[in-house]
């Protein structure tokens, strides 16, 4: 679980939605998906990795390097699966739900297999979600201030 949702389908399913979000021309959702994802990395590994500078448990079950505190898998996690369970419920409101309880179901599992295989420890594990949950927040804030923007200018500029 955690190469797949690490190493493996996530990075692919990041890239699968962006290029659906090109050939949709959902242009907002391209833009808040591609910085909330770029942006969740500058923040976790450029700045406060570094700033932190926590080692990881040492009897890890998978190989891994570097520094650990906060967890950039529980930050992206949040990060990616719940700004597309936003982006899908705007268009199929009726899925709302199970998009949510789906995607908090596999957030969670994300945070279990890094713990179940050492690569974090628990606090690493709760810091990097409040990241995601505040960086989430950024994100949502902004793509939601962005199409009221959006639908003023096109409000205005009707006949």
């Amino acid at each position: 679980m955690y190469h797949v949702s690490g190493t493996r389908f996530t990075p692919l399913l990041v890239l699968a939605s962006l290029m659906d979000l090109i050939l949709k021309r959902a242009w907002d959702e391209l833009t808040w998906l591609s910085v909330g994802t770029a942006g969740f990395l500058l923040i976790v590994d450029r700045w406060l990795k570094p700033l932190f500078d926590r080692a990881r448990p040492h009897e890890t079950l998978v190989e891994v390097s570097g520094r650990s505190f906060p967890s950039d898998h529980a930050t992206g996690a949040v990060v990616f699966y719940f700004l597309m369970c936003a982006f899908l419920s705007k268009r199929y409101p009726q899925w709302r739900r199970p998009l949510y309880i789906g995607s908090a179901i596999w957030v969670a599992l994300i945070w279990i297999s890094t713990l179940n295989t050492r690569v974090h420890w628990p606090t690493h594990i709760v810091a990097g979600a409040r990241v995601g949950f505040i960086w989430l927040s950024v994100c949502l804030t902004n793509w939601k201030l962005a199409a009221a923007r959006q639908s003023e200018r096109n409000r205005v500029l009707a006949p």
